[in-house]
């Protein structure tokens, strides 16, 4: 997060996410980290990013901090196409004929 939040702020906002279809678990870890545990099948960071963004609360912006958030962008990308990629079969490939 970009600031510190109240104890009522942050409980709010563990409420909002938690009713989020796609997230599992949601802790609030002071002072100033949420923690979210998600399917990534569901729902993935750009999309919590978003929802923390509709609450009125604002991620922490630094270069450290976006840098991160755009490499764990990267590898969800990369995860998800992964799982949802069907392997070629090897009995499936037909005998070349020489």
């Amino acid at each position: 997060m970009n600031h510190v939040l109240t104890a009522d702020d942050a409980n709010a906002l563990c409420l909002q996410m938690a009713d989020t279809s796609g997230i599992v678990d949601v802790s609030w870890e002071q002072p100033d980290r949420l923690k979210v545990q998600y399917e990534l099948l569901m729902i993935n960071l750009v999309e919590i990013e978003k929802k923390i963004g509709e609450s009125g609360e604002q991620m922490a912006n630094g270069f450290i901090n976006r840098f991160i958030r755009d490499w764990i962008h990267f590898t969800e990308e990369n995860e998800t196409q992964n799982l949802r990629s069907v392997p070629p079969s090897c009995c499936s490939i037909p005998e070349s004929k020489q």
